[in-house]
């Protein structure tokens, strides 16, 4: 018998070899052709294209602008929302007129083109005997004001001015937070308001609060007075500032008394106590 001769390993790779599928190599070839007749070409179509978008970009802004004219016209030029009526309510004696020279508000103006939000920051400004302004827009041709004036407690002076000189039209008075304005009506109403007199009247700014702690407890002094001693034909006349601890105070009875800083409810309840027990 004749044996078979193995095969060798090197006849073994080979036809692997052979059997094994060949790996294709890709390759990306990037060809530009930079030719005057190509660059040309290019040049046209980036021309074409610019040109379809600028009509169409222009065709749009015409669409915008004529959209928008015709709403600024129906709602800024029409008529319809001009302003008619304005409905005024104030807690004090401020007139309607004095109010509106000094918001910029005047009637037939477009009710839309009123700005505010100014018109309110002017009024507080220009009149610090307004302490609050409400203005609200009612459509078509509508506004309300609603005023909140200052309540004065009390006069406020210095020690070189007479007393004939400040309860007049025009001089100083104080509301409860402190804050200086200037009387502008029949001062008839405030002629038993005390008087507070401190140095630092000089450099009072009619709209702005006082800080000074002897101004503030003046304040709470003529308050509580005017609340303990309502129903008697006793007044306060003045509060006179002479150092950082105390106040002197003045009676229409030429009564002298010095408060202290603190404890001010109890204080003006004993002077009512002595006074109803001297009487």
């Amino acid at each position: 018998m004749k044996k078979r001769k193995p095969s060798s390993t090197k006849n073994r790779s080979r036809a692997g070899s052979k059997n094994k599928p060949k790996r294709s190599r890709r390759q990306s070839l990037n060809v530009r052709v930079n030719s005057k007749k190509s660059v040309s070409v290019r040049r046209k179509i980036f021309l074409v294209r610019f040109l379809k978008w600028g009509v169409v970009t222009a065709i749009l802004c015409v669409v915008l602008l004529g959209v928008y004219r015709g709403v600024d016209r129906f709602l800024f030029e029409s008529p319809k929302f001009s302003l008619t009526e304005i409905k005024y309510q104030t807690d004090g004696a401020l007139p309607e007129a004095r109010v509106l020279k000094n918001s910029g508000i005047v009637l037939g103006d477009n009710i839309l083109r009123i700005n505010i939000k100014d018109a309110r920051q002017r009024i507080l400004s220009e009149l610090p005997m307004i302490q609050d302004a409400e203005i609200i827009r009612k459509m078509p041709g509508s506004l309300s004001i609603k005023i909140s004036e200052r309540t004065p407690i009390a006069w406020l002076s210095g020690p070189e001015i007479l007393e004939n000189n400040f309860r007049i039209l025009g001089g100083l008075l104080l509301d409860r937070s402190g804050t200086a304005f200037k009387a502008e009506e029949p001062v008839m109403r405030f002629e038993n308001y005390p008087v507070i007199i401190t140095s630092e009247f000089t450099d009072v700014t009619p709209g702005k609060k006082l800080n000074s702690l002897a101004v503030q407890r003046g304040l709470d002094i003529a308050q509580q007075f005017s609340e303990y001693f309502s129903d008697s034909p006793v007044l306060l006349r003045s509060l006179h500032s002479k150092n950082d601890f105390s106040i002197i105070g003045y009676l229409n009875t030429g009564t002298e008394i010095t408060f202290g800083f603190d404890d001010i409810s109890r204080q003006i309840s004993d002077l009512k106590l002595l006074l109803a027990e001297a009487t």
